[in-house]
């Protein structure tokens, strides 16, 4: 594997498991053959939850507050380990080396406080802790998908961790999921393995990927957070790579596998059918969009065929299914593409719904969301990106005021405009939250692939645009990088991928989101060691998102004291939550 140690690689072995849905045409061939994708302490404390993104710990409508007032924004909550008020981050290595198994991985957990990240009682998690479940091998990537939820209700944010490349019973990549559970010290050492190898639905099988896509939400209302785990590879009949969504639901003992579900297109009963690699569960989101008490499941199919009489190839589609007392409702389920629903037009390899965010953009207390097109043509720029938006209603979401916004949209607050480019993949990752703390929800967009100029190919932007009244505002938006902005540490370099993956969190409390962003290929700003991998802290405030007071963190940091070391390969940041 001395062959991941080349910068330029981390684009095959990312994008080399999206050939099912027809981007390898763009990659060279040498880059397209690898195939990985990319005693208490205290009681918790508590927060009334409010609609800005989804938050986690169920969102039934007893829970549910308009956020009209900085005392509604002040609630944002998102992920704490250790119920001490401050929100902490996990943090994806998939290519972590453990003990010389190459490519195990292993997640890192950061403490929030009131003066940011602290790395006091951080941890590191991988396969090699006695008290955990599970061996290491090669190229498991543990951590190449997580997300985070309340499984228990005991007030402690929980992680779900991903493993779709993991061998399950001889089977090759036929995935797997490991559970971890919070408490008044953090990751505790309660774990759960989940694979389709008979303990849940679904037969194990090469090539399943199961555990790619990972989201936590309260499906059958019961207070208890439940899993969805997207199986893109999931062969449904003879149709390869149709794809698949497994789901667990929780109880006050954590995630059971009793009465739990799969789910295929062809269940849906609506206007698309499984088809051969289309990657049903590439992406998965959760909100109650219609305030029933139950979330809705959003399921991506970045790879669905569209067109009457004319085949368009991995045009991409979106479901949403209905949440009821038994979990998702197969029967009450929602289709949404640019085939004449929304503003866009289906083409070949839009993948149209390879990421989703959730956010009440408008701040009317109903849930929004945000469709990630990455391979979105603007004119003849191919491969652009675009974002569709549907707004949330008293009867869930709706094609009333919904948007299509490309770069060339917008205008740039913090210097000159960046502009529609080929291959900028805008729409490739995305985050919410309120980072000015106005009560609406602001969106973060990653195009990792942006260049600067021939020699920073792929080096990555990410775009903050900002709610209001009237929904995303296309004006005085913010744009980051690394590429000579003033206050951004780091230097742009090519294949650092800065946005490859973003998330947010209210690291210090103080009612304003932060906005994090992974930079996997970034090189180690200690050792220089190439994709060692990066992320930086960009902190709300009245304004926005704060460049000024922006922070970037590695493994191996004698400053930050990060566990493990800086190393070669490893893609720290490749996956957030």
């Amino acid at each position: 594997m001395e062959q991941k140690f080349q910068p330029i690689l981390i684009l095959g072995l990312i994008i080399g498991g999206l050939s099912l849905l027809g981007w390898s045409e763009k990659w060279p061939a040498a880059a397209a053959e690898i195939q990985p994708d990319p005693s208490e302490l205290s009681p918790p404390k508590l927060c009334e939850k409010v609609y800005l993104p989804y938050v986690s710990g169920g969102s039934g409508p007893e829970v549910i507050s308009t956020p009209t007032n900085q005392g509604a924004v002040s609630c944002q909550h998102f992920a704490d380990f250790d119920g001490d008020g401050f929100d902490d981050l996990v943090i994806g290595v998939p290519w972590e080396e453990i003990d010389g198994v190459i490519n195990a991985g292993a997640l890192n957990i950061l403490r929030g406080g009131p003066n940011g990240i602290t790395t006091l009682n951080d941890q590191i998690i991988h396969r090699n802790f006695p008290y955990y479940q599970g061996n290491l091998f090669n190229n498991d990537r543990f951590g190449t998908a997580v997300t985070t939820g309340d499984f228990d209700d005991d007030g402690y944010t929980d992680v779900a961790v991903g493993l779709p490349n993991r061998d399950v019973d001889g089977e090759n990549n036929a995935g797997e999921i490991q559970v971890f559970y919070g408490s008044s010290i953090g990751i505790s050492a309660i774990d759960q393995i989940y694979s389709q190898d008979g303990i849940i639905e679904g037969v194990v099988e090469a090539g399943d990927r199961f555990g790619a896509a990972l989201v936590a939400g309260d499906f059958n209302g019961d207070g208890f957070d439940d899993l969805a785990i997207g199986v893109p590879g999931e062969a449904v009949g003879s149709l390869d790579g149709a794809g698949a969504v497994n789901i667990i639901f929780g109880t006050e003992s954590g995630l059971d596998a009793a009465g739990d579900q799969i789910i295929v297109e062809d269940d849906l009963g609506i206007l698309a059918l499984s088809q051969e690699n289309d990657g049903f569960g590439s992406s998965l989101e959760a909100a109650d969009f219609d305030h029933d008490g139950y979330d809705e499941l959003v399921i991506g199919v970045p790879g669905q065929v569209l067109g009457l009489g004319v085949t368009i190839d991995s045009a991409g589609a979106v479901y949403v299914v209905a949440g009821g007392a038994n979990g998702p409702q197969q029967n009450d389920t929602q289709f949404w593409s640019q085939a004449g629903d929304i503003q866009g037009v289906e083409e070949d390899f839009d993948n149209f719904g390879r990421s989703l965010q959730i956010g009440d953009f408008n701040g009317d207390g109903y849930p929004d969301l945000a469709v990630g097109v990455p391979g979105e043509s603007v004119g003849d720029i191919e491969n652009a990106g675009a974002l569709n938006i549907l707004y949330g209603t008293t009867e869930g979401l709706d094609l009333i005021g919904n948007q299509i916004i490309v770069q060339d949209d917008l205008d740039g607050s913090l210097g000159s405009p960046i502009t529609s480019e080929t291959d900028d993949q805008f729409g490739w990752s995305m985050t919410a939250g309120d980072y000015n703390g106005d009560g609406y929800a602001d969106l973060a967009v990653g195009s990792p692939f942006e260049d600067f100029g021939g020699p920073l190919a792929d080096t990555g932007l990410v775009q903050v645009l900002y709610g209001s009244s009237g929904g995303l505002n296309l004006e005085g938006h913010d744009y980051l990088t690394q590429h000579n902005m003033a206050g951004v540490p780091g230097t742009a370099e090519a294949f650092d991928l800065f946005g490859m993956a973003v998330t947010t969190a209210d690291i210090n409390d103080d009612g304003y989101a932060d906005l994090i962003v992974g930079s996997p290929g970034d090189r180690g700003p200690i050792l220089d060691a190439v994709n060692a991998g990066t992320i930086t802290v960009f902190p709300g405030t009245a304004g926005g998102v704060s460049v000024a007071d922006s922070r970037r963190y590695s493994q191996g940091n004698l400053i930050d004291g990060i566990q493990d070391g800086e190393e070669v390969g490893d893609y720290f940041g490749y996956a957030l939550p």
